[in-house]
């Protein structure tokens, strides 16, 4: 069934955006509880598609070598011909609310200063990625984190602009593997500052400031700049299937 109309969705996604309170500590972000309807929530549990569908992430060519393992993906930009007209009539529509001018315009609204602060102090290798106005895209997938995953602290790559982890457990079982956020010991040198670290660099290097957890039917968004460090710091001892969903905008030279 179709549950909402697309201008609903975009109406219902760019409100919550922008009914919430910026967190400042360790760098700014959200973390929104209930962010879907229930009803929705539990559809979206029902249209995630089997594992058969998805890619191992070091497989696509979009992470460095040393990226886990464990981490499947499935774009839903690319991968939707793989999957049942019904999901996929599903899984559009809800593109259809986050890549709206709407949801864009409530998120950069919301994040404003966050943006002004970053594009008024940007390093070399950012102005060479960026530019002064860059052009905006934007990348929606669904992923699956299996057993040992984990993920040292790291910003995001440079074109990021803002990145959306919605959560999607069936349960709160697993509230504890979520992400992490980080806030150096000391000034790192800008030549790291994009570097993926790993788990012992991470404890070396950095300190933990809160674990946004990884909750039903929760999401934590935040802009990207030289310090947005997260990663997930504990492992998943309990070997369970971890599903998330992923909204992510992206900037590139006009």
């Amino acid at each position: 069934k179709v549950y909402i109309i697309m201008n609903d969705l975009k109406t219902k996604f760019s409100n919550k955006i922008s009914s919430s309170q910026i967190i400042e500590d360790p760098f700014d972000h959200l973390y929104i509880r209930d962010f879907f309807e229930d009803d929705f929530y539990n559809e979206i549990q029902e249209n995630i598609p089997d594992i058969k569908s998805f890619d191992k992430i070091l497989n696509t060519g979009t992470v460095s070598k040393n990226y886990s393992p464990e981490r499947y993906i499935f774009s839903l930009q690319r991968d939707l011909d793989k999957i049942p007209k019904k999901q996929k009539d599903f899984w559009n529509q809800i593109n259809n609310g986050f890549l709206s001018k709407e949801f864009w315009e409530a998120t950069s609204s919301k994040f404003s200063e966050t943006l002004k602060e970053r594009f008024e102090n940007l390093t070399k290798a950012e102005k060479e990625i960026l530019g002064k106005t860059p052009k905006i895209s934007c990348r929606t997938a669904l992923i699956k984190d299996f057993t040992k995953y984990q993920l040292g602290a790291h910003t995001d790559s440079i074109n990021k602009i803002f990145s959306f982890l919605f959560y999607l457990p069936s349960n709160n079982k697993i509230k504890d593997i979520g992400t992490s956020l980080y806030q150096p010991k000391e000034i790192l040198d800008e030549k790291i500052l994009t570097k993926h670290f790993t788990r012992e660099e991470t404890k070396e290097l950095f300190q933990k400031v809160k674990t946004c957890e990884f909750n039903m039917n929760s999401v934590f968004v935040f802009a990207r700049n030289n310090y947005s460090f997260h990663g997930v710091e504990e492992i998943n001892i309990e070997q369970s299937e971890r599903n998330l969903f992923l909204v992510n905008f992206y900037g590139s030279k006009n």
